[in-house]
């Protein structure tokens, strides 16, 4: 035992006193009971005067310690203490002590509080301290005055005080002289005298051995013959002597004591080994047998006698709770045996002591069968020593042990001892009669002690050995504790495992245990040794300790039984388990490739995700958790749990079930298959400076400690309370827990040993413990007996006899408990708004964050003004005392202006995630205008909020100069929000966020190293500071980082110097660069919604007509605001003006209206560098960043309008006027820009009125289904789409605007617009053709259905892009079938019957090639086309039939054939779910189909959209609507489904969808050709589709629609490589033929004709096709 308590909290006194220096100089106060008066102190140079006034009869002032540990310890202090109390000098006595090397070496703090101290051999105690010779010459040399011996070692040896007392001159020995020492302080011995002097024994071996204690020859020893007769001298003996004992009986060593040389055996087979171990365990003592006492308590006499023949008892112990026979928890005094039982053993003890003259302190132990009320005791030993347990005496009496024996060792009298006089209430010296005569007085409170020790209770209390890494003692004002260890101390091999000792005071003994479990609570012992501190804390908290009901064999029950410390819940065990070794794992995997950099070379870690992520697998409780830590933050780590797949075999289970929720919570079966569970949890996790962790989790703190234990298990101290996670279970692999050394094997090596028996014998800490085997098998040596061992070594193997009884743990496969956020968040809208942000950037960072939810959330609160009035408030609440109190009120007048604006916000649910917030995400929009107002409106206010805050801090900073400074943070706010809105700054500083990672790994980005250094120590930085927010996120999938990222690592690291951990962590981040592009590509996706000024369409729509008349009218100057009735307005005039000036050079209205509609320019910065990104990791970012910018330069919705508007004006004020030339001017302009304007058209050709007065007759006729039962579903087939429920709100385009622009009302006039517009469209559709009679009609009944036919064939001057001319589609069907033979794929793929019309015509619509039949007769037939306009479901249900008997009858009436190529187009303003088929879609996402539909929903509707036109085609006479169509010689019909608009929840304005297009073919029978789903069909045969035909081909929408972009996927061919083209195609440029623009506007003469070609030669560049493809296998790189 060695060292010493902690610093100042290892001891406290209980009165409160303050503990002194430990370094021999003051020492701690020692207990004493509250109240006891104290001597009045001397002076220090009176010691031999105190001496003689006491009747003493020597002087020690010299004191050899020949003991080491938490005795020494002890010792010193005790003395120490005594010296100062009565001398003020506590270094009165010097004390040589004795020390090892491994003493000295362990740091133990005896050998710091020594006076003198004296180097001896080490190893066992044999060499050192209980070798008497050494003691006696090094006493000899010191010229020490006495010796103290304590407890083990020489203490009971009765040559020690033989040879002191032989020395010249003699020294005294504190303790017993050696006659009494041998009559006593024997077991043997002590007993036969016990049964000498009638105490009462239990059967042994000397049953019957006496000696005549009245005799004149007594001389206080049992002479030889008499003591041979009570010992067991071989193993025959012992089976002699235990028939006659009686089992079960214990194999005892005379010499032996605290657990050592004691065996309990329970039958005579077990007998033999137990005599040897005992043997071993102290050589050379006699063993004796005596019979086991069950149900016994341990009661033990603490004894004090003089060298005068008095002798007292200091009342006693209760030293019950034992295992292995060696005590655990002390208490005194004995409340268990009644009191007049209690004096009977205590004159019992006095009378033994008298009998045999003994000297000094010593205990009589006594077996108590009993309780309360009465019972029987015997005789059990006598420890002729001072015990471990003797502070509980002093505690309770006031009597100094220690210094108690220093008196009786300089010859004073107990009677005239200060302290002893105290004990019996007496101020004046007693004599001997007296002190045997007078009651003391009571006992001062309850005092229960607990041994803390270096043994491992989870392996049935076996030592361990090692170093400690702390040790801390919190004070309590009636708990006292000694230690012999500090944190810098260990326990070796050779020491006691008994390393400190907690004693608490209590006025009853339930109030002293509350105190004992307090004390044990605060104290933290950690290292590589384990303690029995968690498991005292469940023994004290039993109910049989609490009611004292229990006996010696109580505590070994327990541990039999499996019986385990008080633990932490599961749930907490297992995650922070997994937290500590997976932070460990990142931690080294981040280490190893900085100095994997640092040499140069590659670190292999970039090739995986042990950078951002580990894998744990924890066995706790006979469950294996396979757990997954990744990195969600600076300090966030997230747990998720693998899926495993279950091991084959009869032993392989799974458990199932929510981690802490279901029954595997409690480390056995499974629940229900995770119900309640999550994917994630996250902790903060912050290292503490004593190499610990504090865990933030669900909101509550945790402190952990974690030491990787041998043979690969895992033991973790969390909140003091251990954990412990084993290793794989091998029982054909026989190890050691322990350190010490192999003394033998009891298994010869082959031979064959069954379960549970044991195979070897190892000494640890001067005991023999046994190894048992696991399993049944044969033994196989692999240590040496003998032999050193550590904890975890190999001693042998064993080969099982059945290996398929060994059962394996459980594999857990449920989900983790739902746990909360590990900090939780505010739920103020700026604080939900500050977290966001930070879990964005976190996610763009690299981290394991749900950024998508965050990205949510962040867009729902962007600009909202409740989120500028908190932050501005937050900042001004530390200024309320420094600002001036009239800045203060304008300020708070202004945060209130901006929460009335607001009007408040919903909560979000889920700090951030969840539904709502996926909801925020999918709206697609920012912080909307609060109560529907319009964006500008509350952008203003918010800006001029924003300008009034800082203007009013700006005049306080000038009146207070030297608190300007204090003003910047409320000062910044203002500013960030004078402009009105955030967002567009907030979304760049995103992409900031993902380019400052990305910056080292792509080149178009990357500057000098020293750049990209500071950039990523400002990342690292950032992220730090903001750590503490992230939250928990699924995976998503990592990118790529192959070999040119780590060429960039190692080209920087020159940059970073010495530091290379900000480049680690900055790959650390590309390794998750997947994740990070899907969350940009988001962001990316909502740059459009907050990069540009706030939508107004009434104004736009007004300004636009304005400026079209006066460009039209060439009167710029006019004030005028258009017919629409508006009046003066001095912004619309400003922007009329400004239009007519950008008229008149020579922009159309389509340039005006980009003009006018300018994104943020911040935004524009950020978008043109990501489009310059390279690489395949980057295709997608670069692509989208693309689309964005040309989304972002293309005017907004409301704009276009207004200019399609101007060119519908200038039509139909042409048409209406007769001016030929000016109506070829016109269509010219209309049809001269290239950007696609069909969602704009579509609102002319069928105007919002007539699709709301179309839905009120779709509701009036499904109320008519309803009542007869039809419910409006088609006969046969499927039910129509899903209209808007009733009452839905449906917004259109302004009547004002309208009326503005076109400058006209009525029915008539609304026909005119239908009617441009209508031809407008057929003729920007099909511009690459030559169309001729075009002609539009519109029904003069309510229906005004539109409908409209015309001639075309494809204009040959126009070729389209490609010069080789398509195969037929018998041609393209037979090529697809010899390139199948070819690859071994069955023939059988050509297509057949109706199917075939699905072999596409070369490009699926290649009109002039759609059957061989007219494949060959070139390109000078016209075909027809029909055009009819639907505003709604109901009216295209009535009408359609009708519009293909029109058809089928101009078809007949012409005398067209039944192989013509004609096709049908239908224009439904489309009222259900929105399409999503136009929305651009990931090339290299993880599904390509999936993208290509906009998400899971959008392809839902499209799908769900095609079924309804199907079912509609083949609803009710199917064969003769196909019979009509064929007739007419329609092949193809194609549905044009425009959606109505919605309001946009971030701007207030209408939200216009692209048509989707839906082509069916009529000779397969109506079914949907899906290679041309939103492909305008005339333009399909100018893609060249046909060149993809061996891909699966996916069609990626583009902002500019005149532009095709395409993902094409090699088809599945076995044993062929995987192969991508990517292709975009532009349309040709250049405009309709003559013919079809005098066809449009109605023919002319031909010098009128001739006069326009001449000015559109002058204006017009040549027509120069153009086409753009990559053709590069593999690497799915986009370029145009």
């Amino acid at each position: 035992m060695e060292g010493a308590p902690h610093g100042t909290d290892a001891v406290t006194a209980s009165n409160g006193g303050e503990c002194r220096q430990q370094d021999g100089g003051l020492t701690a106060p020692l207990p004493s009971a509250p109240g006891m008066p104290l001597l009045p102190a001397v002076d220090a140079a009176d010691l031999d005067a105190y001496v003689t006034a006491l009747g003493g009869r020597r002087v020690i002032r010299k004191l050899l310690i020949a003991n080491n540990g938490i005795a020494a310890v002890k010792a010193m202090r005790s003395i120490r203490q005594w010296a100062y109390e009565t001398f003020l000098d506590a270094r009165l006595i010097t004390f040589v002590s004795l020390a090892t090397p491994e003493d000295i070496a362990a740091n133990a703090e005896f050998v710091r509080m020594a006076d003198v101290l004296v180097p001896v051999p080490g190893g066992p105690n044999r060499n050192n301290y209980a070798n008497v010779e050494l003691i006696a010459d090094v006493a000899a040399r010191h010229r020490v005055d006495g010796v103290w011996a304590g407890w083990g070692h020489a203490s009971e040896n009765p040559a020690l005080p033989a040879r002191l007392a032989a020395a010249s001159p003699p020294i005294a020995f504190l303790g017993p002289p050696a006659g009494p020492m041998a009559a006593l302080g024997d077991k043997i011995a002590s007993t036969i005298v016990a049964q000498a002097a009638g105490v009462p024994t239990a059967p042994w071996s000397g049953n019957g051995v006496t000696v005549d204690l009245e005799s004149p020859d007594w001389a206080g020893t049992v002479p030889d013959d008499v003591f041979a007769r009570a010992c067991v001298s071989g193993v025959d003996d012992a089976v002699r002597f235990g028939r006659s004992v009686g089992f079960p009986l214990v194999v005892k060593a005379s010499e032996g004591g605290g657990g050592k040389g004691i065996r309990v055996v329970r039958e005579e087979g077990a007998l033999a080994d137990a005599w040897r171990a005992v043997a071993g365990e102290v050589p050379g003592s006699p063993i004796f047998l005596m019979r086991l006492v069950t149900e016994a308590r341990h009661l033990e006499v603490q004894l004090v006698a003089d060298e005068h023949g008095s002798a007292i008892a200091l009342y006693g112990r209760d030293c019950s709770v034992q295992r292995r026979h060696q005590k655990i928890i002390e208490e005194g005094p004995v409340s268990v045996a009644p009191p007049a039982v209690w004096r009977q053993l205590e004159a019992a003890a006095v009378a033994l002591a008298k009998a045999v003259g003994y000297v000094g302190a010593g205990t009589v132990e006594y077996l108590y069968r009993g309780d309360e009320a009465g019972g029987e005791f015997c005789f059990l030993e006598l420890n002729p020593r001072l015990q471990v347990e003797h502070p509980v005496t002093e505690w309770i009496t006031g009597v100094n042990l220690p210094a108690l024996q220093l008196h009786v060792a300089m010859g004073i009298p107990l009677g005239a001892v200060p302290s002893v006089r105290r004990f019996f209430g007496s101020e004046a010296p007693l004599d001997g009669a007296a002190l045997a005569s007078r009651r003391p007085i009571a006992p001062y409170g309850h005092v229960i002690a607990a041994r803390v020790t270096a043994e491992n209770p989870d392996e049935g209390f076996t030592p361990t050995s090692g170093a400690l890494s702390e040790l801390t003692f919190r004070s309590a004002p009636h708990v006292w504790a000694y230690f012999s260890l500090n944190a810098a101390g260990s326990v070796h091999a050779f020491a006691d495992s008994q390393i400190g000792h907690i004693f608490a005071w209590g006025v009853d003994r339930d109030a002293a245990r509350r105190e004992l479990l307090l004390a044990l609570a605060n104290v933290s012992l950690r290292g590589e040794i384990r303690t029995t501190v968690e498991y005292l804390q469940m023994l004290l908290s039993t109910p049989a300790f609490s009611g004292n009901r229990f006996s010696t064999a109580w505590l070994d029950g327990l541990i039999a039984a499996k019986a385990t410390a008080v633990r932490p819940p599961p749930t907490l065990a297992v995650l922070c388990g997994a937290l500590l070794r997976g932070r460990a794992a990142l931690a080294a995997a981040h280490a190893a490739a900085a100095a994997c950099l640092e040499r140069g070379q590659r670190p292999s870690s970039l090739a995986g995700r042990s950078l951002v992520e580990a894998d744990v697998d924890l066995i706790y409780e006979d469950v294996n958790y396979p757990l997954c830590v990744s990195r969600g933050g600076p300090s966030i780590l997230n747990v998720s749990v693998r899926v495993l797949t279950p091991a084959a075999g009869p032993a392989a289970e799974t458990v199932r079930g929510v981690l802490g929720v279901g029954d595997a919570a409690e480390g056995g079966g499974g629940g229900g298959a995770g119900g309640g569970g999550v994917e994630v949890v996250s902790a903060d996790v912050r290292p503490l400076s004593d190499g610990g962790l504090l865990i933030l989790l669900d909101g509550v703190s945790h402190v952990a400690y974690g030491r990787e234990e041998a043979g690969g298990g895992l033991r973790l101290t969390l909140d003091s309370q251990t954990v412990t996670f084993p290793a794989a279970y091998d029982p054909g692999m026989l190890t050691t827990s322990v350190s010490g050394k192999l003394v033998r094997f009891l298994v010869d090596h082959g031979a064959h040993v069954t379960a549970g028996s044991p195979y070897a014998e190892l000494e640890v800490m001067k005991m023999y413990l046994s190894l048992d085997a696991p399993e049944s098998g044969i033994v196989r040596h692999v240590a040496s007996p003998g032999a050193a061992v550590d904890s975890g070594a190999l001693i042998a193997t064993l080969v099982l006899d059945d290996a398929s009884k060994v059962t394996t743990v459980a594999a857990f496969q449920g989900t983790l408990p739902p746990l909360g956020p590990p900090v939780v968040a505010g739920d103020k809208p700026q604080q939900r708004f500050a977290d966001a942000l930070v879990r964005a950037e976190l996610a763009l960072r690299g981290y394991d964050v749900d950024g998508s939810a965050a990205l949510g959330v962040l867009m729902r609160l962007l600009d909202n003004p409740v989120v500028a009035a908190g932050e501005l408030s937050d900042e001004l609440a530390p200024l309320r005392g420094r600002l001036p109190q009239g800045v203060v009120g304008e300020v708070e007048r202004e945060i209130a202006k901006l929460r009335r604006l607001g009007g408040g916000v919903p909560a979000i649910t889920g700090g951030g995630g969840g539904a709502t917030a996926t909801a925020d995400a999918a709206d697609g929009g920012g912080g909307g205008p609060p109560d529907g107002g319009a964006d500008g409106d509350w952008q203003a206010a918010i800006a001029a909020s924003a300008r009034a805050v800082a203007s009013a801090v700006d005049v306080a900073a000038a009146a207070a100069p030297d608190a300007a400074a204090d003003f910047d943070r409320l000062r910044a706010v203002a500013a960030r929000y004078a402009a009105g809105r955030i967002a567009p700054g907030v979304l760049a500083s995103l992409v900031d966020v993902y380019l400052e990672g990305e910056r080292p790994f792509c080149a178009p980005v990357a500057g000098s190293a020293a750049d990209v250094a500071g950039a990523a120590g400002k990342a690292v930085g950032a992220a730090k500071a903001t750590g503490g927010q992230g939250g928990g996120g699924a995976a998503a999938p990592s990118g790529e980082s192959g070999a040119g990222s780590v060429d960039a690592l190692l080209e920087l690291r020159g940059a970073f110097g010495d530091d290379l951990a900000p480049l680690v962590e900055m790959a650390a981040g590309h390794c998750n660069l997947g994740a990070k592009n899907a969350l940009l590509l988001e962001v990316l996706a909502r740059l459009g919604t907050v990069s540009k000024p706030p939508a107004r369409p009434a104004a736009a729509a007004a300004a636009a007509a304005a400026a079209a008349a006066a460009a039209s009218s060439g009167d710029s100057s006019s004030d005028e605001s258009g017919s629409g009735g508006l009046g003066p307005d001095a912004v619309l005039k400003r922007a009329v003006k400004a239009r007519a000036a950008r008229r008149r050079k020579n922009l159309t209205p389509l340039d005006v209206a980009a003009a006018d509609d300018v994104c943020s320019p911040a935004v524009l910065s950020r978008l043109s560098t990501l489009s310059r990104l390279t690489g395949a990791a980057y295709a997608d970012i670069a692509l989208r960043a693309r689309m964005a910018l040309v989304d972002l330069r293309r005017p907004r919705f409301h704009l276009r309008r207004a200019a399609v508007a101007s060119y519908l004006d200038r039509l139909v004020a042409a048409r209406s006027g007769g001016d030929e030339d000016e109506q070829h001017e016109a269509m010219e302009q209309a049809l001269s820009p290239v950007a696609s304007m069909l969602d704009v058209l579509v609102t002319f050709v069928a105007p919002d009125a007539l699709v709301r007065r179309g839905d009120a007759d779709d509701a009036a006729a499904a109320d008519a289904g309803a009542a007869t039962g039809n419910g409006g579903a088609p006969e046969g087939g499927e039910a129509p789409p899903a209209r808007p429920a009733a009452g839905r709100k449906r917004l259109s385009v302004s009547a004002v605007a309208a009326a503005s622009v076109l400058g006209r009302s009525g029915r008539a006039s609304e026909n005119a617009v239908r009617s441009a517009a209508a031809r407008l469209q057929l003729l920007r559709s099909y511009r690459a053709y030559d169309v001729d009679n075009l002609r539009v009609d519109i029904a003069p009944d309510g229906d005004q259905l539109l409908t409209a036919s015309w001639s075309f064939r494809f204009h040959k001057s126009r070729p389209a892009p490609g010069s080789k001319p398509l195969p037929s589609a018998a041609a393209a069907a037979t090529a697809a079938a010899a390139a199948a033979a070819a690859a071994g794929q069955p023939t059988g793929l050509t297509p057949s019957g109706s199917e075939a019309a699905l072999a596409s015509f070369d490009s699926a619509d290649n009109l002039s090639l759609a059957t061989s039949a007219t494949a060959d007769a070139g390109d000078g037939v016209y075909r027809t086309g029909t055009y009819a306009v639907f505003t709604s479901w109901e009216q295209m249900e009535r009408l359609f039939d009708g519009v293909l008997a029109k058809a089928a009858a101009a078809a007949t009436r012409s005398g067209l054939s039944d192989t013509s190529v004609n096709v049908l187009t239908c224009l439904l303003r489309w009222s259900g779910a929105p399409l999503g088929g136009t929305h651009a879609a990931s090339p290299s996402s993880p599904s390509v189909q999936a993208a290509a539909g906009g998400g899971g929903s959008h392809r839902e509707a499209n799908d769900g959209a095609s079924r309804a036109l199907e079912a509609l085609l083949k609803a009710h006479d199917a064969g003769r609507r196909q019979t009509l169509a064929l007739t007419a010689g329609i092949r193809t019909i194609t549905f044009i489904l425009a959606p109505v608009p919605s309001v946009s929840a971030g701007s207030g304005e209408e939200a216009y969808e692209y048509p989707g297009f839906y082509t069916f073919r009529v000779p397969g029978g109506f079914v949907e050709d899906p290679i041309l789903r939103h492909i305008d069909p005339p333009m399909a045969f100018q893609l060249e589709l046909a060149r993809l035909s061996n891909f699966d081909i996916t069609r990626f929408a583009y902002p500019n629609r005149a532009v095709h972009v395409f993902f094409a996927q090699d088809k599945a061919v076995s044993g062929r490589p995987e192969r991508h083209r990517s292709a975009v195609r532009p349309p040709a440029s250049g405009g309709p033929s003559p013919s079809s623009l005098t066809s449009a506007v109605g023919g002319g003469c031909p010098r009128a004709r001739a006069r326009r070609q001449r000015r559109r030669r002058r204006r017009r560049p040549p027509a120069t096709p153009t086409r753009a493809s990559l053709c590069a296998p593999s690497c799915g790189t986009w370029r145009c």
